[in-house]
């Protein structure tokens, strides 16, 4: 396991093969795509369609679908993305739903699928995320994660940091991987 300080964007991108096809879940603005180029699909789903609106004034040439992830992921066909990503998402679900969307994930992915992830449960209260009000709501963090918890469905710590919440709590964030 890396322990080390890196965009999970930066490990989305050196983990997509050319041409490989992306199913980013819980996108947010994007954030984690600005360093995705070249010519792939790119399909960026969130709940707020005012972060969707942000995220299409940067990159006008990716698909976003303003749905709840577990609805939108249950009806993609089986294998229908190289790689499904979900950077700072599942935390936001209560356990039961994020469970279902770990084993979507796997259904959907051909190749393998990237979950970013503070370890364990750490408060997220409702702000105005990236200065856009409109997704207060869904900032909350109803579920907490740990690498244990994930191995049952085996998704691997891939690299793991210190960090810092918004509430001064110390935590590990941490990218876990399904091959």
């Amino acid at each position: 396991v890396a322990k080390m300080r890196k965009h999970p964007g930066q490990t989305i991108k050196e983990l997509l093969e050319p041409g490989d096809s992306l199913l980013s879940l819980c996108c947010g603005i994007g954030i984690e795509l600005k360093k995705i180029h070249g010519e792939r699909k790119v399909v960026a789903v969130d709940i707020v369609p005012e972060y969707l609106a942000e995220l299409k004034k940067k990159r006008p040439e990716f698909e976003t679908i303003c749905s709840d992830v577990i609805k939108y992921i249950s009806k993609a066909p089986d294998n229908s993305f190289d790689m499904v990503s979900c950077i700072d998402g599942i935390e936001h679900l209560p356990k039961e739903q994020g469970w279902k969307l770990l084993d979507e994930c796997k259904r959907v992915a051909r190749k393998r699928v990237l979950i970013f992830t503070p370890q364990g449960h750490t408060k997220n209260e409702p702000k105005d995320t990236w200065g856009i009000p409109g997704g207060d709501h869904y900032q909350k963090h109803l579920s907490g994660w740990l690498p244990e918890e994930l191995a049952t469905k085996d998704y691997q710590l891939y690299w793991e940091q210190g960090a810092t919440s918004a509430h001064d709590e110390d935590y590990k964030e941490a990218m876990y991987v399904l091959y």
